[in-house]
């Protein structure tokens, strides 16, 4: 029995330590246990500009938000494709204005038509960059930005308006889809 509660106390102050040193806590001294060697200093953080980061020195959000996927599904489009945010593009350029760039996957391909000076051209493209711009507390957005990628993911088409009018969220569009991911907790 005696050998049964050493061996429940050892494992929960293994358990207990694990836990302490995922915080960065140092574990408490187990009565019982043996001393146990000091452990090694952590490496000096580097402070040279594009250098890796310490990870004693980041916080457990960072190193979560580096493990997810950069392009994280919100909707299925009617046509069989769907829209996506990236969960690292979200910028709060102002006060009360946050951005999101969405990617849309078209299920069929799409085509637009690009006027040159010289040439009108019709192009199928079945991908597109978004980047709105929402006003959270009215619920108004605007699109700031749009890039038509070909079948390569190559930009064919690039649109930048970046004082574009802001308008009220209405049905269920992107702006709707991606309203929630942009301004949840901001």
């Amino acid at each position: 029995m005696r050998t049964n509660t050493i061996l429940i106390r050892s494992l929960g102050a293994v358990v207990i330590a694990a836990a302490l040193a995922a915080c960065g806590q140092p574990a408490p001294a187990a009565k019982d246990a043996p001393a146990a060697a000091p452990a090694p200093a952590p490496a000096p953080a580097i402070a040279a500009a594009g250098a890796q980061k310490d990870p004693n020195q980041e916080s457990l959000g960072e190193r979560y938000i580096e493990l997810l996927p950069q392009w994280v599904p919100i909707a299925n489009t009617s046509d069989g494709g769907n829209i996506s945010y990236d969960l690292k593009g979200l910028k709060k350029p102002a006060e009360g204005v946050v951005d999101i760039l969405l990617r849309i996957t078209h299920g069929n391909p799409q085509q637009t038509t690009i006027d040159e000076p010289t040439v009108v051209r019709k192009v199928a493209y079945s991908q597109e960059l978004v980047r709105l711009r929402y006003r959270c507390a009215t619920q108004e957005f605007a699109i700031i930005g749009r890039e038509i990628q070909d079948e390569n993911a190559k930009p064919v088409l690039r649109e930048d308006t970046p004082t574009a009018a802001f308008a009220p969220i209405k049905g269920n569009g992107m702006a709707t889809v991606a309203y929630n991911p942009a301004c949840a907790e901001r």
